[in-house]
């Protein structure tokens, strides 16, 4: 859903149903009570584009689209079902909470490194079919894909 009731809307809920306003607390009570069938939990964060597009009727109009096209030629070889995810990454800078230590003299009184200030995002697309195969990662920048380094046709030196 995207949309999880806080615990103030749940106590909403329960005044509106009831008339009376709960206590303070009501609601991990009332988690504590129902705790076969809730629970409280930090979210996960999701894109408002991307909970607008997933929704139980673009879901299953997406399969109904399927299965008429496999019905139409006559089922479709699962090597011929592919799946892309992407995963956006940042390039650079934002290396503060990595927790890493390094080795400086016991005399030093300012322990620095030096840290990029890039924040250039790079987005990977990964691609499998139902058959298990895989394709290479693609790596995209702002200005388009990384060039492959084995590739002779990118040589910039020109040499």
């Amino acid at each position: 859903m995207a949309t999880p009731l806080h615990s103030c809307d749940l106590c909403a809920q329960a005044f509106n149903l009831t008339g009376k306003l709960p206590g303070i607390n009501w609601p991990q009570n009332y988690l504590k009570q129902n705790n076969d069938t809730l629970k409280a939990s930090k979210p996960n964060y999701l894109d408002p584009k991307r909970a607008q597009n997933f929704n139980w009727t673009n879901v299953k109009g997406y399969f109904q689209l399927q299965a008429q096209i496999e019905k139409l030629y006559g089922g479709i070889p699962p090597e011929h079902h592919w799946n892309k995810d992407e995963k956006g990454a940042q390039m650079g800078g934002g290396q503060n909470g990595l927790g890493m230590k390094f080795v400086y003299t016991a005399e030093a009184k300012e322990c620095y490194c030096q840290h990029s200030d890039n924040l250039e995002l790079v987005t990977i697309l990964k691609c499998a079919n139902a058959a298990g195969n895989l394709m290479p990662p693609y790596f995209m920048l702002k200005d388009g894909q990384i060039p492959n380094p084995q590739d002779h046709t990118f040589d910039r030196m020109g040499g």
